[in-house]
């Protein structure tokens, strides 16, 4: 009965449990609200499901009084409780009881169902919440992946910029590096072109003082005796001498401001001026000896016409015997030196070489004495050629002058005085022929050593030899003589090995040295083949001196020296040596004698020989290669550069004193 009244009361309006009470009834539904697993809304239904599950207090209290109530297991009969209760009553009691007891089961039920409805709810919520957490903890990595992609993107940039920068401040820096230099190079450049003008006007002011020295000095004999001209000319050089310093000054240091170039052009002004009045005074004094010397001059070209006239004979000689073939009036070489020199050449050179042979045999015989007062006599003589020899320079025409003095009046049987030695070979017999021999001996040991380690002293060693070749003949065959047997190639003859003949000897006689069995080294005996060639071609050109008339081995004798040189086959590196040597010094005289005929001989050499010597020396020694560069020059310029030291006529006339050096 009790279930069908449950069920009864389950089922009335609709699923609605309806109390006795007035109390608005629970209300649920066959199924779960949409809304139920959301998280906010549990609390609010457990809210209301503890609301209506609210009992009254009375309700409670019939409650306890129904427990005290029991139930017969048999008859199933309910016990009557204590209370004095009416047995209807207590029946409706009980059924209200049980009533109210299954609806509290059933609300406890529903509860239970929605308590874990609410867990599921709870736990649902929590898996949602850790899969949001976990989305945005995603979301939060993707947005550090993004933003680390961004960071580094922008350090990209950032070091792009960085980078733009830098090289924007490093094109600036070299900008300004390069106007910098380019406004010292400006300045240099105007220091440069300041320094070339000074340069320039010094250079003419140092041309007018030497030519206004010259003048004054060519004209000492008239102006020495006016005070007022030398005081102008002593006046010139210090002024001259200042500009000269300041100048120097200004070069050594590289700097040239506008006020010192202002001041330097300023002070030239002044020297110009004074060279101007010195000039007018001196040309108004030589007006005043213009008929004193018009003999003078008269005469003066007299003999310079006399000069033309032989030289013009001289070179018609020459060009006569050019074209007759002289090689047949002298006597045919041995033949197995046929191909090494020419018939005149080894005739003049066994002339030459007898000469000295001679000599040195009577100077051996002189020398052998043992008289005490010979041997002062023979270490005076000496000691007076090797001072001589020793302290000749091309400082001066007056100091060659004195040397050849000195050395043409010990030949000459005069008492001579020179480093501090006193010698004459006057009363003694044979001192003239020693004399002669130890000379030309100091004057080849000065052109092996000295000339071949500086060039521009041949020139002065070769006319201290040629002024005192012109006074003794017998000096020009001993000299010559040993010349050529220093260094066979100024005949021009190429040694060749004879059968049986030793290493050593044959390197004797084409000149080299040896010293305890050991030849020389090939670049010391070229550096002296080429002192000994050198010296040789100054003589040839060098200006005779004051008073001589006769040149005892002239030009000529060089031109005949090259055709001789060209007819024979060249052999390795010394052919270019001494070729080169020669035309250095004297292809400059033969060019100004010879003409057009010297450029058909260089242009022959060119074309024809020069190949020769690159066949048999190759093309890259440092002689080949030179006598390549000079003879391209040559043939370019169709002319020979003065070589240095090259010494003129004028030379002669120039003087050394201790305030003045020049004419």
């Amino acid at each position: 009965m009790s279930l069908d009244v449950c069920e009864q009361l389950r089922k009335t309006t609709k699923g609605k449990l309806v109390y006795h009470n007035d109390k608005k009834p629970l209300e649920f539904s066959n199924q779960l609200p949409s809304h139920v697993f959301d998280l906010p809304d549990i609390p609010g239904v457990l809210e209301v499901l503890e609301e209506n599950a609210y009992v009254d207090e009375d309700e409670c209290l019939l409650i306890n009084k129904l427990t005290a109530l029991t139930i017969d297991d048999s008859s199933t009969q309910l016990k009557q409780p204590d209370v004095d209760i009416l047995p209807e009553d207590s029946t409706i009691a009980l059924l209200d009881l049980r009533e109210k007891q299954l609806s509290q089961n059933l609300i406890q039920l529903q509860v239970g169902k929605y308590h874990d409805a609410t867990m599921e709810a709870h736990k649902e919520a929590k898996r949602k919440f850790k899969e949001r957490e976990e989305r945005i903890r995603r979301n939060r990595m993707e947005e550090r992946k993004k933003w680390n992609l961004i960071t580094e993107s922008e350090r990209e940039e950032a070091e792009k910029i960085r980078h733009e920068f830098k090289e924007q401040h490093h094109k600036r820096n070299n900008l300004l590096k390069t106007r910098m230099l380019e406004a010292e190079r400006r300045k240099v450049e105007q220091n440069k072109q300041r320094l070339k003008h000074v340069e320039g006007v010094v250079t003419k002011c140092a041309k007018l003082n030497e030519d206004v020295m010259r003048q004054f000095h060519n004209d000492s004999s008239i102006v020495s005796s006016n005070p007022a001209i030398v005081s102008m000319a002593t006046e010139c050089g210090r002024k001259f001498s200042a500009i000269v310093n300041i100048f120097k000054d200004s070069k050594t240091s590289g700097l040239m401001d506008k006020v010192t170039a202002a001041s330097i052009t300023d002070d030239c002004g002044v020297h110009q001026e004074i060279c101007d009045n010195l000039v007018s005074a001196i040309e108004k004094l030589r007006e005043e000896e213009i008929i004193r010397k018009r003999e003078l001059e008269e005469r003066i070209e007299k003999e310079q016409e006399e000069m033309r006239v032989k030289e013009k004979k001289e070179k018609e000689r020459i060009k006569a015997s050019l074209d007759e073939d002289p090689e047949n009036k002298f006597p045919s070489v041995p033949k197995e030196l046929q191909l090494s020199v020419s018939r005149s050449a080894y005739a003049h050179h066994q002339r030459m070489i007898k000469s000295y042979k001679d000599f040195d045999v009577k100077s051996k015989e002189f020398t052998s004495s043992k008289d005490k007062q010979l041997n002062k006599v023979l270490i005076g003589i000496s000691n007076v050629i090797g001072s001589c020899v020793a302290s000749i320079t091309s400082r001066s025409g007056s100091d060659v002058k004195n040397k050849l003095s000195d050395l043409n009046g010990l030949l000459q049987g005069r008492t001579v005085s020179s480093g501090g030695s006193t010698a004459s070979i006057k009363g003694y017999p044979g001192a003239s022929n020693h004399a002669v021999i130890f000379m030309a001996r100091k004057f080849v040991k000065q052109a092996e050593s000295q000339v071949s380690s500086n060039h521009s002293t041949a020139f002065g060693l070769a006319l201290t030899i040629l002024g005192v070749w012109a006074q003794n003949a017998d000096f020009g065959s001993v000299f010559l003589g040993l010349m050529q047997t220093k260094c066979p190639f100024l005949v021009p003859f190429y040694v060749p090995k004879t059968d049986g003949q030793s290493d050593e000897e044959y390197s004797r006689s084409r000149g080299y040295r040896v010293t305890n069995g050991v030849v020389e080294s090939q670049d010391h005996y070229l550096s002296r083949m080429s002192g000994l060639i050198r010296t040789y071609a100054a003589i040839i050109q060098s200006p005779l001196p004051p008073g001589v008339r006769n040149n005892p081995h002239g030009i000529a004798q060089g031109w005949m020296w090259i055709t001789r040189m060209l007819n024979l086959e060249p052999w390795p590196e010394i052919t270019a040596t001494i070729l080169f040597d020669f035309l250095e010094v004297a292809g400059h005289a033969l060019m100004a004698a010879y003409g057009r005929q010297f450029e058909k001989l260089l242009y022959a050499i060119c074309h024809d020989y020069f190949p020769k010597i690159e066949e048999v020396s190759g093309s890259r020694g440092g002689p080949v290669l030179r006598l390549k560069a000079f003879l391209k020059e040559c043939i370019q310029h169709k002319k020979v550069s003065k070589p240095d030291g090259h010494l003129s006529t004028e030379f002669w006339g120039t003087h050394h004193h201790a305030g003045i050096v020049g004419n």
